[in-house]
């Protein structure tokens, strides 16, 4: 069981990193998702919650008409 856990975890979508490929595309929509889903799942991710800032600032939207 606990030689599963690991596999698990290197299969897991790491949305930061999805989410900075997504600034660099210039798909910012796609990367405010990403990095949405990156900051509920860590709150206390400081970077996700400044990329995710960045990317409501590079949609020239509020926070609120993003979701």
């Amino acid at each position: 069981m606990w030689a599963v856990i690991p596999v698990l975890l290197l299969l897991a979508t790491d949305y930061t990193t999805e989410g900075m490929k997504a600034l660099e595309d210039r798909k910012y929509q796609e990367a405010a998702s990403l990095f949405a889903k990156a900051v509920a799942a860590d709150p206390g991710d400081y970077a996700a919650n400044f990329h995710l800032a960045l990317s409501y600032s590079l949609l020239d939207k509020p926070a609120a008409e993003v979701h």
